[in-house]
């Protein structure tokens, strides 16, 4: 396979099909979609199966985490499961236009690239919106600048990147996207960027990512400390200490606090 596709799902039975339709929509072929079961409390597993027999050309991975972890805990069983080269990752509630995967994989093989992103779409209201991605400078200047989003929305992993580094995103339910971002940047060889926009985020009125709460705050903290011990763990803390502070200062203390 060229691309697995990691899909937490829990309760997005009123999205999860128009997020399925447009991946089997896809230009490129080779595409898994491997869609974890978090247990929530409506149907939207039964409809991801019911679509699968509908399109049984496509390949599909079912699996499911021990107990409703969060999308972080479902990611790490996902990319267990994944047999793609590269690994991508979407909401249940977003979609994508039908070229991206291929504009992205095209990319990444040019550049032998074993990170690549781009930007992105915020959808609210019907209105959308371009989010730019920080452009690849140099690791200390993309540390320092990226958005949380980068590893969520329209990216390629090289998959034994991944495995060869024992990356997992941390099992928090708040940044545990943005710290995984931070990982994967700190061990990759080759990062690019490309200017391509065709993912679309669908932001909710009542999203608790642009609210305030005590528990996120600290489960933001959590996510960041658990990059730290990453950094330390590969002995690259010393190395990216600044960039590592500043990543913890402005994403798990001042981001919750302008918040309130």
């Amino acid at each position: 396979m060229k691309v697995s596709i990691i899909i937490p799902v829990y309760n997005a039975s009123q999205w999860i099909e128009d997020c399925l339709t447009s991946i089997v929509n896809q230009s490129l072929q080779g595409i898994e979609i491997v869609l974890i079961d978090d247990h929530g409390s409506d149907d939207s597993i039964e409809k991801a199966k019911a679509f699968a027999e509908k399109n049984a050309s496509v390949s599909f991975i079912f699996t499911a985490t021990q107990a409703n972890g969060g999308p972080g805990v479902a990611r790490n069983v996902g990319i267990t499961a994944a047999t793609g080269k590269y690994i991508s990752f979407m909401d249940a509630d977003d979609w994508i236009e039908a070229d991206l995967y291929e504009k992205l994989f095209v990319s990444a093989e040019e550049f032998q690239a074993d990170f690549l992103y781009s930007n992105y779409y915020e959808d609210k209201d019907g209105v959308s919106k371009i989010i730019y991605n920080v452009p690849f400078r140099n690791l200390k200047h993309f540390l320092t600048h990226y958005n949380s989003c980068v590893c969520g929305h329209a990216c390629l992993i090289q998959r034994q990147l991944i495995v060869n580094n024992d990356l997992q995103f941390p099992p928090t339910r708040s940044a545990e996207d943005s710290a995984f971002a931070a990982e994967v940047a700190l061990v990759a060889k080759n990062i690019v960027k490309i200017e391509k926009c065709g993912y679309h985020y669908i932001i909710m009125d009542n999203s608790l990512s642009h609210k305030y709460d005590k528990t996120r705050a600290s489960q933001k903290r959590a996510s960041f400390a658990w990059l730290m011990t990453f950094a330390n763990k590969k002995k690259l803390y010393c190395k990216y200490f600044i960039q590592l502070w500043i990543i913890y200062i402005k994403k798990a203390i001042l981001v919750p606090f302008l918040k309130r």
